[in-house]
Formats: C-alpha cells, structure tokens, sequence
C-alpha cells in the first residue's frame, strides 16, 4: 500500500507498507512513527510507472474537505463504523499528492500518480467494503482540478464551523504547518510571496492559510454544486444520517446506527481513551481575544459567508 510519494523526474516513486485485515486505517496512514531514521529505512520503494494493484479497487464514492478543527474527524470515524465503506483519515500519500509538494509537477504526471494511489488504497482490506472514502486535509483544495479530471462529477462532502472558532482552536494549538512559512511551497498555501512571509506572524499566517482555503473550496462549490454536500459543524451528527447517507445510497444496520451514535458521544480527537465529547462553541467564542476577532474579520469571514450562502441554497 502507498504510504509516501516522492516527486522526481521520472514520475516518482513510493513508499510501500504492508496492511492486514486487521490494519487500523483510519489511524495507520498520517504519520509517520517516533523513529522516523528507522521508519523509513525499513519501507521498501518502489517506482509509481511500476506500481500495480494487486486486484480490482474499490471505487472512489466521497472525498471530505474542510478547514480544521470542525468536526472532520466525527465524521470519518461515523464513516468507518459502516461495513460498506473503507475509510481514510487524511492519509499521509495523500496529502503530498494532492498538497503544495506535488502542486508543481507535470499534469500528467500527477494524474498517473493519483491513480495509482486509489488503486493502492481502494484495494479491499475491510471484508464488506463496497466503496472508499477519503478523509482530506486542509493543503488538499489544491487537487481539486487534479480530482475533477480523475474522478468527474465525484461526490464531495464540504464541513464548514463558524470561522472564529475554527481561528481559536487553530491559533491555541497551532497546527504543524503553521511552521512551515518559510517553506518555498508556503505561498501555495497562503497566496502571499515568500519575501512578505518573512514579517508576518505565525498567527496571520494561520489565518491567511484558512480563509484562502475556505475562498478556494467555495469557487469549487460554486462551479458544480451538484456534485457537493455541505455540512455546518452545528448540524452534526444528525446531518449524517439526514442528509449524507442518502446521498450516498447507505442505509445503516441498526448495529452500525447504534456505533455511529456512541462515536458522536465521543470527543474525536482522542488518542486511547475514550473521552466524552463537550460542546466548545462558547469556550471558543470566550477565547477570542480582540487580535483573534480582528485576524477573522480581515481573513476568514468573507469566505466562510460565501459558504454559508451555498449551504443555505441547498436543497433540503
């Protein structure tokens, strides 16, 4: 299975792992272990021209998009308690395909190696699995034209969460690419010049990197709306059942509605122990401090009333 993909001249090549049946996706694919010498040592490469699935894959039915800290991880984890659906949490092949560090290369090129990386994780490792779904991170708006070439008119779930709060969360405990400014990819992410980032804080970065994101998945929303499902971080996990397995054709066993139900009683961001989940919405709004409220008026909210007014405009 692909974990890694390394651009180079000649189309690029892998980082292979083994999975098993009994292979936590949702929680083997993102990150790389403590050890990372030892780690990478150990994985076999292998060019992608040269990659090939062992048998048929599973088909493509929903890719996730988001902006952080909205309720993303709720909803792979309710994905992943139904048999048909194989599930992938933001997985780390993923998002160097379709983020800033393969944004450069040929067209082509991308789209061979897109292929391969659904044909490598589309093989079936959950016994019922009838589909894969794709959990995204945020640098992965990137690949949306990548995505539309690949898999035309393919169903796409959008979370959206009031922006301040989405800020808060972002600017307490920053996220790992908040240090990446001085990366020359940076501006991929921002939309501002390497030679301005130098001055600029991580905080407006942060916030920066959101709401070109947020502008990014609206134009996206906008050209084919048909193809999208929004959902507001407010309206889950009821939004689930209401409005997304529907879509998709899904109808729960009730063993599976009853795993759904206790994954949303449950804080999702949780590493072993299983912690119940408390609304935040005020803590959040009471963190703000007035640079927080000023950095989501310049930067966020424009974007997110944009995506406000196409969820609004759905139907249902």
């Amino acid at each position: 299975m692909p974990f890694e993909a390394v651009p180079d001249r000649d189309g690029g090549y892998f980082f292979l792992v083994e999975v098993t049946p009994d292979t936590p996706l949702l929680q083997s694919f993102s990150r790389v272990p403590a050890d990372r010498a030892l780690f990478w040592s150990s994985l076999p490469k292998k060019p992608i021209r040269d990659f090939v699935p062992v048998g048929p894959a599973l088909p493509l039915r929903l890719a996730i998009f988001h902006v952080t800290r909205c309720g993303s991880t709720l909803v792979s984890r309710m994905l992943d308690c139904l048999r048909d659906c194989q599930v992938y949490d933001e997985p780390r092949v993923m998002l160097r395909l379709c983020g800033p560090v393969w944004h450069l290369a040929p067209p082509v090129m991308r789209q061979a190696a897109l292929e391969a990386v659904l044909g490598g994780l589309g093989q079936p490792i959950k016994p019922q699995a009838t589909a894969l779904v794709l959990k995204l991170a945020l640098f992965e708006w990137l690949s949306l034209p990548l995505l539309a070439a690949c898999r035309p008119g393919l169903p796409k779930l959008m979370i959206i969460r009031d922006p301040l709060e989405v800020l808060v969360s972002n600017l307490l405990k920053p996220p790992i690419w908040a240090g990446n400014k001085e990366l020359q990819i940076a501006p991929l992410a921002s939309g501002v010049a390497r030679s301005a980032q130098r001055a600029m804080s991580d905080q407006e970065y942060i916030a920066r990197c959101l709401g070109k994101a947020m502008d990014a998945l609206a134009d996206a929303i906008e050209r084919a709306p048909a193809d999208w499902i929004i959902i507001d971080h407010a309206e889950l996990p009821d939004a689930i059942h209401d409005r997304l397995l529907p879509r998709l054709g899904i109808v729960p066993l009730p063993a599976e509605r009853m795993a759904m139900d206790a994954q949303a009683r449950l804080y999702s961001k949780r590493k072993e122990a299983a912690g119940v989940y408390i609304p935040d919405s005020d803590r959040k709004h009471a963190a703000a401090t007035p640079e927080m409220r000023q950095l989501c008026t310049r930067f966020m909210a424009a974007a997110h009333a944009r995506l406000l007014a196409l969820h609004k405009a759905q139907p249902g």
